[in-house]
């Protein structure tokens, strides 16, 4: 079984930083896309894969 997740970026503040057209794309095919610090991250993936 394999899990394709979409990481999004933060900006140095914490901020979302990514292309939303292009997240949009992805989420509309069926792809989670996230912009997560690094502990919500972890648990995001975790809840995904799970």
């Amino acid at each position: 079984r394999c899990h394709v997740l979409g990481c999004a970026s933060l900006d140095d503040s914490g901020r979302p930083r990514y292309s939303t057209g292009v997240a949009a794309h992805l989420v509309a095919a069926g792809m989670p896309v996230a912009a997560l610090s690094p502990l919500e991250l972890a648990r995001w993936v975790g809840e995904k894969i799970a």
